[in-house]
């Protein structure tokens, strides 16, 4: 509770400035001040500012780590990034650390061994691995089984692997191409190895869904060292027309 008997909730959702996205959004108080704040990299001034918010939010004093040489031990922590306007990317201007940094640091935090892509060459015995990204609702394959039997006569072991709430990275790191049509599911490349091949399918929906899929994925595979391939759906290929017959 605030000042004057009203109250604050919070919509958790990075894109503040999105407005249809926020619409979607609920608001929530998930801890019911059961959390401690812990703040890096802010000027003493930001900190200020936020106190008195801060306060109504959490039944604990803030923690500035960058001034706490301290051990604190928690049951789960859940970590936020500063925002950048380029999806999953780093603002070089902003940090010496690059997204290769990144994705070496989520790969020693969960003991993931392997690093790179195995490379297919003539009489080799290994098989590369790849994963199809699977959907059972919007935006799905329709031929998905066809998909894995001509990936197999390519010499490729195949994975299919359905869409779920859980974070499924670590399954990600053990393939050597990743193949799926746009959506949220598709920022687990961060996941890959390097020199690995990630093939996005964009759905056929005009200038505005080829703009997304292009800056949200495809821009930045080339700063994770990630080979990016893109397949656009033509009209004749999409489901829609069988659904909407007026397009065809």
């Amino acid at each position: 509770m605030l000042e004057n008997n009203t109250s604050r909730s919070v919509k958790p959702y990075a894109r503040k400035d999105d407005t249809e996205a926020m619409t979607r959004v609920r608001e929530c108080r998930e801890f019911n001040g059961e959390v401690q704040f812990m703040i890096t990299d802010n000027r003493p001034w930001w900190i200020s500012k936020h106190k008195p918010l801060l306060k109504k939010l959490s039944n604990y004093e803030s923690m500035d780590i960058d001034r706490d040489d301290e051990v604190h031990c928690f049951p789960r922590v859940n970590v936020g990034l500063k925002r950048y306007h380029k999806e999953l990317r780093i603002d070089p201007q902003k940090s010496s650390y690059s997204m290769k940094d990144f994705r070496d640091l989520l790969r020693s935090s969960y003991s993931l061994k392997r690093v790179k892509a195995i490379k297919m060459r003539d009489g080799q015995h290994e098989k590369p691995r790849l994963m199809i990204v699977s959907r059972k609702r919007s935006r799905s394959f329709t031929n998905t089984a066809q998909i894995a039997e001509m990936a197999k006569s390519l010499n490729f072991e195949v994975i299919v692997k359905e869409v779920v709430g859980s974070m499924w990275g670590f399954a990600v790191n053990s393939c050597d191409v990743l193949l799926g049509v746009h959506g949220a599911s598709l920022t687990n490349i961060l996941f890959l190895l390097q020199n690995a091949v990630f093939i996005q399918v964009v759905p056929y929906g005009g200038f505005a869904l080829e703009w997304l899929a292009t800056n949200d994925f495809g821009k930045s595979s080339k700063d994770m060292n990630i080979k990016y391939l893109e397949y656009k759906i033509r009209l004749e290929e999409s489901t829609l027309i069988h659904l909407h017959p007026w397009m065809k």
